[in-house]
């Protein structure tokens, strides 16, 4: 199934969603970060950024970067998405199926003892134990 997503509700994202597509005239090209946000509603289970739920879209994101890693990089660097940044896209809207936070949660949970697990066997493996 593919992720579709609707930015026409998002207050002014032509000024920041969008670039001009060097290649090709009258073309446009998502921002990274618009393209990283639009897929964090599929990873968190928020499928809909509104002025209701933007704080718990965010402290989801912020759940899931810090197990994950940050999203977006730039020059190597990861970057983290800010509480502002998800703001500034209240409109957005996908086809991400929501996920309760409990399923939400668990979903992270199961991700953290799978790491660790393996790397309590890695280092198992390593030292003969």
């Amino acid at each position: 199934m593919s992720l579709d997503f609707d930015l026409t509700k998002v207050k002014d994202w032509e000024k920041f969603a969008r670039y001009p597509d060097p290649e090709a005239d009258n073309e446009y090209l998502l921002t990274e970060t618009t393209k990283q946000i639009i897929f964090a509603a599929m990873y968190v289970g928020v499928g809909r950024i509104t002025e209701k739920n933007y704080i718990n879209f965010y402290v989801r994101l912020a759940a899931y970067e810090a197990v994950h890693g940050a999203l977006r990089s730039m020059n190597g660097k990861k970057i983290p998405f800010t509480l502002e940044e998800v703001k500034m896209y209240i409109g957005l809207c996908t086809n991400a199926t929501y996920k309760h936070s409990t399923e939400f949660l668990k979903e992270l949970y199961a991700y953290v003892t799978s790491e660790e697990q393996d790397a309590t066997q890695n280092q198992q493996t390593a030292t003969g134990g």
